[in-house]
């Protein structure tokens, strides 16, 4: 039963793995879209850190995802499991919350 609590979870961050990787592309898109242009400096810089948070964010779920996917088929003992499982949340949150990202 442990194991399939961080399953469940290692599941839920690979989702959010994706749902931040749509978003990085976009960001990363319309960062491109504005270096090009003649604007204000502060607003392409602006565009920029939210392409790196995305990105952040994108390698975060990844690598949270490998790491309970590793302690699904190793196999943890029930506390241990819990906790582990508790990395899932802020990946439900994101899944839950993905029709509310910003599409530009």
């Amino acid at each position: 039963m442990p194991q399939l609590l961080i399953a469940f979870a290692a599941v839920l961050c690979a989702t959010a793995t994706v749902v931040w990787g749509r978003a990085t592309i976009g960001r990363r898109e319309v960062s491109r879209r504005l270096s090009k242009m003649q604007i204000d400096p502060d607003l392409w810089r602006l565009a920029e850190a939210d392409y790196r948070r995305d990105l952040h964010a994108t390698f975060r779920s990844a690598i949270t995802a490998v790491v309970l996917a590793t302690f699904a088929i190793v196999g943890l003992s029930t506390l241990p499991a819990l906790l582990a499982s508790m990395l899932g949340i802020p990946a439900a949150i994101t899944v839950l919350r993905q029709r509310n990202m910003i599409e530009i």
